[in-house]
């Protein structure tokens, strides 16, 4: 909200002081919410059960949750039969965000506004806020830093004076005469006594004589947007007039010594005497004597023709009675209200008419003051062609009676009087939308101004329901005439106004201002004050601030100026609020910023909330924010609340009625309109970008399935080469091996012989086999039963492509080489599941399981199955 964390000198007491800078400070309302925070901390004895933060409540289910989960589900969707148990929030009950804001006499802002005078000098400002220029003013004064930092440092509580000061007064006061008495009740409240006290009087009693003359206080109020507009409009007409009446007078006179001069040139009488009557005051320069001498030795110029006397004299006359005519207003107005009584002061011609006929009679007010215009305008133009030599009589004299606005330049444009036109917003959504359209649409740079109050419907009737249906936009109805200015603004945010203002003075179009005043429904009073109501329809997107200017280009984005909303980009602004739980602790809450926030400020529509019970819990209960951003079908069984903080820094749920969650989503929606048009978040350049993304992965996954075959193609031919090195080698071995020295070792083994005389031996026992090999060859039997042969698990790591997608599985069995190529690592630090899915996922397939380790693992046949592929 642009907001910022400003203590003042001995004013620092109670639950914390939250201040707001002056316009340009650029500080965002997360900031002011954390320094608001901290600064409870640096208190001296600062209590963390009792500083202020709000109080998040563990939710506890208990007996009784399933029948007030109901009444909620009930309110919900608008049964009015809820049971005492669901609690109306009550007056002291504001969105969560806004509780550190919670007494705005703390708060400081731009108003009230110092309205200078109507033509300001070079360098100056007509309108500037209080604090803007106390804070310049106290700066210039100091010939050194710090000799002013009394002064510095109360000028928060002194601009507080002046607010209270102004409090129920006139809508605008003399600045001097309100800062006079501000600065007497500032010096006592401070009570300060001895060298202090005279140098912050000495120091105000400066501040008051740097004050500039003539300026007026303006406070934030119904009439702000007109006070505004008229002061910058009688700022830019004063300096288009004088402008204007400097080159009429000059051209006058250029005219008139054009005159003299053919007078001296054509004259009969003696030269030197119609010479001297024509230089005027230029005699004490020149000798009409001897010029009239020179005269006659060049011989007579050519003479005016009758028919271009006459239109020189008759241009001279026009300007005459223009320059001797200072009544002409700077400013008509054109309304159908009382006329207010602080618009006195500036030179404003106002038209009265009725509730309907205002558009009609702001283009005829134009008209008229178009063909008031329009001969002095010719007699410029044939001043400069006469004084030039240029004026044709055939071309030009048909062309100079038959001028009217519709011929007139750019700058001549600008130098009519600025046109006002005050409507209400019901009667441009009734009756008076044809009128309208048709001025928008005329070309005629006339002004519109409509203060709406963005809590209701101006499309509705008075007995119409204000969440009833959507809501009319009047600023986005001006859009689609495409070629009118449109100026979405906000009297909370009046440099935003005043740019709007400047920019409708400077163009030649038709312009539609709609601006918010910062009251509630009904023009009262809202309860944390205008300036935050007005900045609360502006996050929570009731009153989004725009310029639609078509004189800046020829695309939307050009043209529609977006960029001065709390996040454009994203649907809710969302902040951090700093918050503690039930024991102390300090703890950061997110929080959004909704439609809803902004109607829990509006006391009319308080009804449609009901405070949840904190032990009532359940998954159909959901942050509004996010139930928005859900499908109808997803929405459908949830229930949205808001939250909010009550004086005693309880933060609770709300639960919402379904005619305000539809309002809410009539207001993103259109919102998301408007972020289309400005580019901030263009729906066609997401799908393109989505289209791109897409395109993108299947152009990779394909690309990687081609290298992935190359590489299977590439392995299965290794594998294939290796076999057959294999093979060759094994014949190599086989046909090195000496075959006589296997015959020699056969035929040494002892063959049976004839009789003989020695006995054969004793037969075997049955259980023995005969060999015929000698026994002490014949190796031993091996008794002990097969066991599986154990592989440990290996990668090939030339053929690894540096995925990453094995070291994201376990880091600790698969690692990277010098060469970023992975290899294993530790195996025992892993499961055998692991290694296998390793190898399943591998794009080069180059990871080989082997065999469990760990024979305790579970479902070890089915990995052995799955690493068979990997293991061939």
């Amino acid at each position: 909200m642009g907001v910022r964390d400003d203590s003042t000198t001995h004013g620092n007491e109670g639950r914390g002081e939250a201040t707001a800078a002056p316009p340009g400070a650029g500080d965002q309302l997360e900031r002011i919410l954390v320094d608001w925070a901290d600064g409870f901390g640096r208190r001296p004895g600062a209590d963390p059960a009792a500083d202020g933060l709000p109080i998040v409540s563990a939710v506890v289910a208990r007996d009784g949750t399933d029948e007030r989960r109901g009444l909620i589900r009930r309110f919900h969707f608008d049964d009015a039969d809820t049971g005492p148990d669901l609690q109306t929030p009550g007056d002291d009950v504001l969105p969560a965000l806004l509780h550190p804001f919670r007494d705005p006499a703390r708060v400081r802002h731009d108003y009230p506004l110092v309205l200078g005078p109507v033509a300001p000098g070079p360098g100056e400002r007509s309108v500037t806020p209080l604090g803007e220029l106390l804070g310049t003013l106290t700066r210039a004064m100091g010939s050194s830093p710090g000799d002013t930092r009394l002064l510095e440092d109360n000028l928060p509580r002194l601009e507080r004076s002046v607010r209270e000061t102004m409090n129920g007064s006139a809508p605008t006061l003399d600045a001097v005469d309100v800062l006079t008495r501000a600065a007497r009740t500032t010096e006592a409240a401070l009570g300060l006594h001895g060298e202090s006290g005279k140098r912050l009087h000495d120091d105000l009693a400066k501040l008051l004589q740097a004050m500039p003359d003539g300026g007026t206080l303006v406070p934030l109020g119904t009439q702000t947007p007109l006070c505004l507009y008229l002061c910058v409009a009688a700022e830019h007409a004063g300096t288009r007039r004088a402008r204007l009446r400097a080159e009429v007078e000059s051209l006058r006179n250029r005219l008139r010594d054009l005159l003299r001069l053919d007078l001296a040139t054509s004259s009969e009488d003696d030269p030197s005497q119609a010479l001297a009557s024509s230089l005027g005051a230029g005699q004490a320069y020149l000798d009409p004597d001897a010029l009239s001498r020179v005269v006659k030795t060049a011989g007579r110029g050519t003479v005016l023709p009758p028919e271009r006397r006459a239109r020189i004299g008759e241009a001279i006359a026009r300007f005459d009675r223009y320059l001797d005519d200072p009544d002409e207003p700077l400013v008509f107005v054109v309304h159908h209200e009382a006329v207010p009584d602080d618009c006195a002061q500036i030179d404003v011609a106002w038209h009265a008419v009725g509730p309907a006929d205002g558009c009609r009679e702001g283009s005829a007010c134009f008209d008229r003051a178009a063909a008031r215009l329009a001969p002095l305008f010719g007699a410029v133009r044939l001043a400069r062609m006469e004084l030039a030599g240029t004026y044709d009589a055939t071309r030009h004299d048909r062309l100079r009676h038959a001028f009217d606005w519709r011929g007139f330049a750019e700058s001549e444009l600008l130098d009519l009087p600025p046109v006002l036109v005050l409507e209400s917003a019901e009667a441009l959504a009734g009756a008076g939308m044809i009128d309208l359209s048709r001025l928008l649409r005329s070309g005629r740079p006339v002004d519109i101004l409509v203060t709406v109050a963005p809590a209701l419907n101006p499309g509705h009737g008075p007995g119409d329901d204000p969440l009833g249906g959507y809501r009319f936009e009047l600023a986005y109805l001006g859009l689609s005439h495409r070629e009118a200015m449109v100026n979405q603004s906000s009297a909370a945010r009046p440099d935003h106004l005043l740019t709007g203002f400047r920019r409708s003075l400077g163009g030649t179009r038709a312009s539609l201002h709609v601006v918010a005043s910062g009251l509630a429904a009904g023009g009262v009073d809202p309860p944390l004050g205008a300036w935050f109501h007005g900045g609360a329809a502006l996050e929570g997107r009731a009153h989004p601030l725009f310029h639609y200017d078509p004189e800046a280009g020829a695309t939307w984005a050009r043209r529609l100026d977006f960029s001065t909303n709390p996040q454009p980009e994203a649907d809710w602004p969302t902040y951090t609020l700093p918050c503690r739980d039930e024991n102390g602790e300090r703890k950061d809450h997110p929080v959004a910023f909704t439609f809803a926030d902004f109607a829990l400020l509006e006391p009319g529509y308080r009804r449609h909330f009901r405070i949840i019970p904190p032990d009532v819990a359940g998954e159909e209960l959901v942050p509004l924010a996010a139930y928005l951003g859900l499908s109808p079908e997803q929405a459908e069984d949830r229930i949205p609340y808001v939250e909010a903080v009550d004086e005693r820094d309880h933060l609770h749920r709300l639960v919402i009625s379904r005619r305000l969650a539809f309002a809410c989503r009539d207001r993103l929606d259109y919102w998301h309109t408007l972020q289309e048009l400005s580019g901030a978040r263009n729906e066609y350049v997401r799908e393109a970008l989505d289209r791109q993304h897409e395109d993108l992965n299947a152009a990779f996954a394909a690309e990687r399935d081609e290298l992935a075959a190359t590489h299977a193609a590439a392995l299965e031919q290794m594998r294939r080469d290796a076999a057959g090195a294999a093979m060759r080698r094994l014949a190599e071995s086989l046909l090195a091996t000496d075959v006589s020295a296997l015959a020699a070792e056969v035929t040494a083994v002892p063959t049976p012989a004839g009789p003989s005389a020695t006995p054969p031996p004793a037969p075997a026992p049955a259980d023995e086999t005969p060999s015929a090999v000698p026994a002490e060859i014949v190796p031993a039997a091996d008794t002990t039963p097969d066991e599986p042969e154990s592989e440990e698990a290996w990668i090939d790591s030339a053929l690894c492509t540096s995925c990453n997608d094995c070291l994201d599985i376990n880091p600790r069995v698969f690692v990277y080489n010098a060469n970023k190529q992975a290899v294993i690592g530790d195996a025992r630090a892993g499961t055998f599941d692991e290694i296998v899915r390793a190898a399943e996922k591998c794009p080069a397939r180059c990871i080989h399981p082997g065999t469990p380790l760990d024979p305790e693992e579970p479902n070890l046949e089915t990995l052995i199955e799955r690493a068979k592929p990997f293991n061939a």
